[in-house]
C-alpha cells in the first residue's frame, strides 16, 4: 500500500522556516495511521491543512495573503513509493508550478472542513465518489451542495452498511432515504420513536456526523483530513466518534486538527499514531512532535489502573496549553489551586490531578518539552533526587523544591514519622509558610511570563 510519508511547508502564509509534518503509517492496529494537529487557536493548523490541500491539488495562482514578497513558497508531499509532488512560486509572484505526481491524488483526498454548511435539497440527483470528492477538495469554503447526491448513489448494500456505521454514532437515528418532491432530491430520516422528519431539522452535530462518516466508509484507499471533528457534538458523542476514528485508522490515514482532548488516546499513540502541537513565536510557525521515547516513558503510566487519572480528559487538556506546572499528586494540585483562589496569589496553570508521584514528572517535562509547552515542577523536600535528576535533564526549565517533606502534614504510622507540610492535616496553610508558597508561585508566574514573551 502506497501512503503519504511527509508534508514540508516553507514560506507559506505564517510558516518561514521549513516545518515537516511525519504521517503516521497505519499497521493494522488501532489508531496507528492518526496523525493529529493540536494547539491554542490561531497557530497555524489550518495553515497545514491548506498546504496539503494545495500541493495535493495544485492552483494556478496563489492569493497574495498566503504569499511573502521576498521569499518563494515551497510545498512538498512524499509517499512511502519515494513519490514526490512539490509545488513553489519560481518569480515570487501568484503563478504556481508544480513538479511530480505523489499519493495522494485529487480523487483520494476526502477533506472535512470545519464550516460544514449543505445544501437539504438539490436537483443533481446522482454524483459518484470520486467526483463528490474532487469538489469537495478544492471548493470545500463554500455550501457542499452535492451531499444529498453521493447518498442517492449509493447501491442498497452499501446504503445498509454506511447505516450501520451512522448507527454506531447516532443511537437515535433508526433509517434514511432520499426523496424527491417538486424537482428536487432530498433526505428523510426516521427516528427510535418513528417520527420521519426531513434534514433540514438535523442538529448541526448530526449533519456533520452524515459527512463524517461518509468520509471514513467510502471503501477507496483515500487519506482523510478532519478538521475539528468535535464541532457541535457533546463529551459522549465525541467519544464514540473518536473511538470510530481509531478503528478506521487500522489501516487508513486520517489526520485531526482537534481542539478537543477526547480525540487524544494514549493507545492510539502508542500504537503509531503521531500527534503534533502548533504554536506561534517570531520565527513564525513552529510544527513540534511528541517523540516515540516519551510516548513510550508515558504509555507506561497508562498501565497504572489504580491511577487512571493520570492521562484522563483532563490531563490531556496540556497539549492544549501555553504553559504547565506539574505536581507530584491530587492533594499538591488541590490544596495549591484552592490557595492560589483563596489568597489571590499569583495564578498558574496547574496540571491535571498531579502526576502521581515524583518519579513520574520527568516524563511529564519530556512531553511538554518535546512540544515546546512552557514547564515547570514542584517536587517535596522528600524527592530531593527526581528533583536533582529532573534539573540535570532539563536545565533550562525551572524545578522547585518545598521546604517541607510533603505538601501537608501527614499522620506518624508504626513504618514512619510523623511527616511535615506546608499545609496542616485540614489542609490550612501554615503562617509560617504563607509567604514562602506566595514567592514560589510569584517566581513560576514570572518564569512563565518571561517564557512567553515574542
Amino acid at each position: 500500500m502506497n501512503y503519504l510519508s511527509k508534508l514540508s511547508i516553507e514560506n507559506f502564509r505564517g510558516i518561514l522556516a521549513e516545518q515537516e509534518v511525519s504521517f503516521a503509517q497505519p499497521n493494522g492496529n488501532k489508531g496507528s495511521g492518526l496523525t493529529i494537529l493540536v494547539g491554542p487557536n490561531n497557530v497555524g493548523k489550518s495553515t497545514v491543512v491548506e498546504a496539503l490541500r494545495s500541493v495535493v491539488s495544485p492552483p494556478g495562482m496563489m492569493d497574495r495573503r498566503e504569499r511573502h514578497i521576498d521569499r518563494p513558497i515551497r510545498i512538498t508531499i512524499r509517499d512511502t513509493a519515494n513519490g514526490y509532488r512539490e509545488i513553489t512560486n519560481p518569480g515570487l509572484g501568484a503563478s504556481i508550478a508544480h513538479s511530480g505526481n505523489a499519493h495522494p491524488n485529487i480523487d483520494r483526498l476526502r477533506y472535512i472542513p470545519s464550516r460544514r454548511s449543505w445544501a437539504h435539497r438539490t436537483n443533481i440527483h446522482n454524483i459518484i465518489s470520486k467526483d463528490y470528492w474532487a469538489q469537495r477538495a478544492t471548493n470545500s469554503r463554500n455550501e457542499d451542495a452535492h451531499l444529498i447526491s453521493r447518498l442517492n448513489s449509493f447501491p442498497p448494500e452499501e446504503k445498509v452498511a454506511y447505516q450501520q456505521a451512522l448507527r454506531e454514532l447516532v443511537p437515535q437515528l433508526l433509517d434514511w432515504k432520499i426523496e424527491y418532491s417538486d424537482g428536487s432530491t432530498y433526505l428523510e430520516y426516521v427516528t427510535i420513536n418513528g417520527g420521519t422528519h426531513t434534514a433540514d431539522l438535523f442538529g448541526e452535530g448530526i449533519a456533520s456526523l452524515f459527512r463524517i462518516v461518509l468520509a471514513l466508509y467510502d471503501p477507496e484507499e483515500s487519506f482523510v483530513v478532519i478538521d475539528e471533528p468535535e464541532l457541535s457534538l457533546h463529551p459522549q458523542a465525541q467519544k464514540r466518534l473518536a473511538k470510530y476514528i481509531s478503528t478506521k485508522a487500522r489501516e487508513r490515514q486520517i489526520v485531526l486538527c482537534t481542539h478537543s482532548p477526547h480525540f487524544l488516546s494514549w493507545g492510539d499513540l502508542a500504537a503509531g499514531a503521531a500527534i503534533y502541537r502548533l504554536r506561534q513565536d517570531r520565527y513564525g510557525i513552529q510544527v513540534n512532535r511528541l517523540s516515540q521515547n516519551t510516548i513510550a516513558s508515558l504509555g507506561k503510566l497508562s498501565d497504572d489502573w489504580q491511577k487512571p487519572q493520570l492521562l484522563d480528559a483532563v490531563a490531556k487538556e496540556v497539549f492544549f496549553a501555553d504553559e504547565v506546572l506539574f505536581l507530584e499528586g491530587q492533594e499538591d494540585v488541590s490544596l495549591i489551586g484552592r490557595f492560589i483562589e483563596a489568597e489571590n496569589a499569583p495564578s498558574v496553570q496547574l496540571f491535571g490531578y498531579g502526576t502521581g508521584g515524583s518519579t513520574n514528572i520527568i516524563s511529564f517535562l519530556s512531553m511538554a518539552t518535546d512540544l515546546k509547552i512552557s514547564c515547570g515542577a514542584i517536587f517535596d523536600r522528600t524527592s530531593k533526587s527526581d528533583y536533582e535528576r529532573a534539573r540535570a535533564i532539563f536545565p533550562n526549565v525551572f524545578l522547585e523544591l518545598l521546604p517541607t517533606d510533603d505538601i501537608r502534614d501527614k499522620p506518624g504510622t508504626a513504618e514512619r514519622q510523623e511527616v511535615e507540610g506546608i499545609f496542616d492535616r485540614k489542609g490550612v496553610i501554615k503562617p509560617q509558610f504563607r509567604e514562602t508558597l506566595v514567592a514560589i508561585l510569584q517566581e513560576f508566574r514570572a518564569y512563565f511570563d518571561e517564557a512567553s514573551r515574542p
